[in-house]
């Protein structure tokens, strides 16, 4: 097994020129560091890096030569600071000479990537910021600020249209003038999201020299093109990296439909699964009735999707960055390679379920249709010639009038066959949609920290989905365990990742060792949790969720002061559309009596500290437990007694009495202190009569009888 890390040599001297006849030597003085003391400090300090990896030992300094570079190196390898590096050492070294604003760029495809990328230049800076400034422009958003940063992460679109504003109010130098290093992450990915067009304009506005680098996972057309485009005599380095230390586990298990939210639920009760945990699903839907389900059971998740802000994704990734949330429910959208391959599919499933939710509609009462417009009305008006049919043969009443109905009829079938061409030409009506954002992608550069489980809820739909899925764990070194849920429908795609996985030596997918009839005894309560998960159930969620949203954000914070009113409206609607967690406390433990056998079987260690504390005399928390469980069971078969009737019995004996008196000292103790010995003071004490107490005055009665109290309050006292 090999390691990820080049031990060979550490951040400290890395890239120690020690020929001091080199022509190509990297800094002035032969035997010191090329790299600033500001950016190694920031590398050792800051982000306490001791040794770089491979891809950063071979790829810096070809980068640092001013060559042009394309990196592939497999996902968590460490790219991101193979780049980083050079750029803000190459920088620091025309620095001398005068920086223009923008003369670094930095391109990557998704919003979570860029966020991912400014943290990480930040940081290289913290000991530069004075001479170096980075910032980012995220899709859709315009660049307010007066001055230009020395280095900008933004996406091909965003620094197309920047690069319009600024020129055409002349308030930015072309950048065929400032530009002198351009990266481009994840470049495998560029066409896929849609930037062709963006990326061919922008190759116009470039300087004739500068150094590019692109940094890719895979080695793809999309790259090879942008390879001709934008790079220069390059140094391709194909890094075929040691199997790291760290071991992905890769099991299957096929259920039936139905089965698939009991075997979820039975991995994470059972604990069988343990860790931060990311969940993928294939819609946005699937994706919330799995939360609500479990929230229901009181397992805390998230939910990332595309149709969030980006903001409120970068807050769910950091929340489970820091093990605030440790199950992340996730969709795979944004790869634009597998669009096209499955939209067919995809407009299946959408059309399906929306057939199903017109049927749960009509069960609760009609809705209005919305209109149509006046083409769609037209060609469906053409369309229907069964109305002209049936009224040209009420209007035949004469026989000689049948002659003309066929020839009309004839003329209705030729109208009906261009109004069908026309309807196939109008688009269908759909519902609305939420709009998605399509630079999202949880599957590709978004560093997800510590992520130990990725379980695969549905089957991805390519080979290449799968593959990028399960590279969200073992990273760094670090073992991990992918599980992919497959049901009878899904069988032929997982086959063929199995033999790809086979294939192509990650390991081949065994069977998950767990039996069916262990989580038979959880079906009740998944079944009935699972009942309630309609789409209006569903859509009230992601409601309050979009509430909660609005409360929370700054950018409504000045307008709810202005307006305290609509605050108070939407937090009484968002109460309203909350669940009570109440109702279901008692599903947040599994009792005893459901855990299977084998998950209460005691470790050899366990047993040992049993038998310690039985030896020593003390008893353990789980036989205290039991105690008070059999203490507070009443069987009304056997006795009709009050619960702890047989306790006081046992407790109120002549023998007791005895041994509690043997430890009273007769010569201070008082007399009506000392325990009760006669059979009739036990009887009342075993039945939980009344009992004269040492403060009563003696021969006074404390109740008088019904009839006394009356005689009393009628003569009065004697």
């Amino acid at each position: 097994m090999g390691s990820l890390l080049d031990e060979t040599t550490t951040w400290a001297e890395f890239g120690l020129n020690l020929d001091p006849e080199s022509e190509k030597a990297t800094c002035p003085q032969p035997g010191k560091q090329h790299l600033d003391r500001r950016l190694a400090k920031a590398l050792t300090d800051t982000l306490q890096l001791k040794h770089p990896t491979l891809v950063q030992s071979r790829g810096i300094p070809v980068a640092l030569e001013g060559k042009d570079l394309l990196c592939r190196a497999r996902t968590g390898s460490g790219k991101t600071l193979c780049y980083a590096v050079p750029l803000v050492q190459r920088l620091l070294q025309l620095e001398a000479q005068g920086l223009a604003p923008l003369s670094g760029l930095i391109l990557v495809p998704t919003k979570e990537l860029i966020a991912q990328v400014h943290g990480v230049v930040t940081t290289l800076l913290t000991f530069c910021f004075d001479v170096l400034s980075v910032d980012v422009l995220l899709s859709g958003a315009k660049y307010t600020k007066a001055e230009l940063p020395t280095m900008l992460v933004t996406t091909p679109s965003s620094l197309l249209a920047l690069a319009k504003q600024r020129q055409a109010k002349a308030t930015m130098r072309p950048l065929a003038d400032t530009l002198k290093i351009m990266i481009l992450d994840e470049a495998d990915l560029m066409f896929s999201f849609g930037y062709e067009e963006d990326v061919k304009s922008l190759c116009a506005l470039m300087p004739p020299k500068y150094q590019a680098m692109l940094v890719s996972a895979t080695l793809s057309d999309e790259v090879q093109q942008l390879k001709g485009l934008m790079l220069h005599k390059p140094v391709v380095l194909k890094l075929e990296e040691p199997r790291v230390t760290g071991k992905l586990s890769q099991f299957h298990y096929v259920c039936h439909k139905t089965d698939k939210y009991l075997i979820i639920y039975t991995l994470l009760k059972l604990q069988l699964i343990q860790g931060k945990t990311l969940i993928f699903v294939k819609s946005i839907e699937a994706a919330y009735r799995l939360r609500i389900l479990l929230e229901r059971f009181s397992i805390n998740s998230a939910v990332l999707n595309s149709e969030l802000p980006h903001s409120s994704r970068q807050n769910i990734i950091d929340t489970f960055n820091e093990g605030l949330v440790e199950l992340l429910i996730a969709t795979d959208e944004g790869l634009g390679a597998d669009k096209d391959a499955n939209a067919a599919d995809a407009d299946e499933v959408d059309w399906e379920e929306e057939d199903e939710e017109d049927e749960e509609e009509g069960e609760e009462g009609e809705e209005e249709e919305p209109e149509m417009d006046a083409e769609v009305k037209e060609a469906k008006a053409k369309s229907d010639p069964s109305q002209r049919r049936s009224a040209l043969r009420k209007g035949s009443g004469q026989k000689d009038a049948d002659a003309e109905a066929d020839a009309e009829m004839e003329e209705a079938e030729e109208e009906e066959a261009e109004a069908d061409e026309v309807q196939e030409e109008l688009p269908k009506p759909a519902r609305w949609r939420k709009s998605k954002d399509d630079q999202y992608s949880i599957t590709r550069g978004v560093d997800l920290h510590g992520v130990s489980t990725v379980l695969n809820a549905d089957v991805p739909t390519t080979v290449r989905d799968y593959v990028h899925r399960v590279g969200r764990c073992a990273r760094g070194g670090a073992s991990g365990t992918a599980l992919t849920i497959c049901t009878h429908e899904e069988e032929p795609m997982l086959q063929k990742i199995i033999r790809a996985q086979a294939a192509g030596g990650t390991g081949p997918l065994q069977p998950l060792p767990m039996q069916l009839s262990d989580a038979e005894r959880f079906r009740y309560r998944v079944e009935d949790m699972a009942k309630g998960l309609t789409k209006k159930n569903v859509a009230k969620f992601r409601a309050r969720e979009l509430q909660l949203e609005a409360l929370h954000s700054e950018k409504l914070k000045s307008y709810f002061e202005d307006h305290p009113e609509e605050k108070r409206a939407l937090q009484r609607m968002q109460r309203q559309l909350r669940e009570n967690k109440s109702i279901r406390a008692h599903l947040k433990s599994v009792p005893s009596y459901l855990v299977p056998e084998t998950f209460t079987a005691s470790t050899p260690v366990q047993k040992a500290v049993r038998d310690a504390n039985r030896a020593s005399g003390q008893i353990s928390s789980a036989s205290k437990r039991q105690r008070l469980i059999k203490a507070r069971q009443q069987d009304p078969l056997h006795s009709f007694d009050e619960a702890g009737s047989a306790k006081r019995r046992d407790r109120f004996t002549r023998e007791n009495m005895l041994a509690r008196e043997r430890k009273i000292d007769p010569s201070t103790a008082n007399v009506e202190a000392l325990p009760a010995l006669s059979r009739h003071k036990l009887w009342k004490l075993k039945h939980g009569k009344r009992v004269r107490k040492p403060t009563d005055v003696f021969g006074e009665r404390r109740r008088l009888p019904f009839g006394q109290r009356l005689r009393q309050k009628k003569f009065g006292r004697r």
